[in-house]
């Protein structure tokens, strides 16, 4: 039943033609071992969660909520809620203009958070978190030393690093659900 419908859907993500090719073999045993390296110690016991053990689960926790932390750092909240008021008060930009970037700003984040859905399975969520982290810092950085200029022009190269700042916040760190993925399976599908 689930393992011949797995094999399918392996065989797709791996771009192969049947879920006999090796590629998609092998993928499904690695998938296996886990299973059962995961199911050797038993039914699940909610105690294991904080025991950091062979699977590593306290481990795996704090990650999750270490990504977690780290989005808040981002400081993507003040941007897409407070992005007119930072147009205009910080930017110097006007009332009509500054309304309109931020419309724009939320519907370039919008756009931005589709790119996971094609990129994650061939690059993996660490090179995308890295990835949005290395490029969010950046931004900030650019945008930092082009307010510090306090010309009308370097204001508005302020206002790209925004835009790029949202491409590379929906690349990363919001639309990557870690811990739904950390979990493990034994907890997911209890067999």
């Amino acid at each position: 039943g689930r393992a011949e419908e797995g094999a399918r859907i392996l065989a797709q993500l791996e771009d192969r033609d049947s879920p006999d090719h090796p590629d998609v073999v092998a993928k499904r045993k690695e998938i296996q071992v886990s299973l059962a390296q995961e199911s050797a110690g038993g039914p699940f016991r909610y105690r294991e969660l904080l025991q950091g053990g062979r699977l590593g689960n306290f481990r795996q926790i704090c990650l999750c909520v270490g990504v977690n932390v780290m989005q808040q750092f981002t400081g993507a909240n003040m941007i897409n809620y407070l992005a007119p008021v930072v147009y205009q008060n910080t930017m110097g930009l006007s009332r009509n203009l500054s309304l309109l970037l931020g419309g724009f700003t939320a519907v370039t984040y919008m756009f931005a958070s589709f790119i996971p859905l094609w990129t994650v399975d061939r690059y993996g969520r660490r090179f995308l978190l890295m990835t949005s982290a290395t490029g969010l810092s950046v931004c900030f950085i650019l945008a930092s030393i082009l307010l510090s200029i306090g010309t009308k022009s370097a204001a508005y190269g302020a206002t790209a690093m925004v835009f790029i700042f949202q491409i590379f916040l929906g690349i990363g760190y919001l639309p990557i659900v870690s811990p739904t993925i950390a979990y493990l399976d034994s907890v997911r599908h209890p067999y």
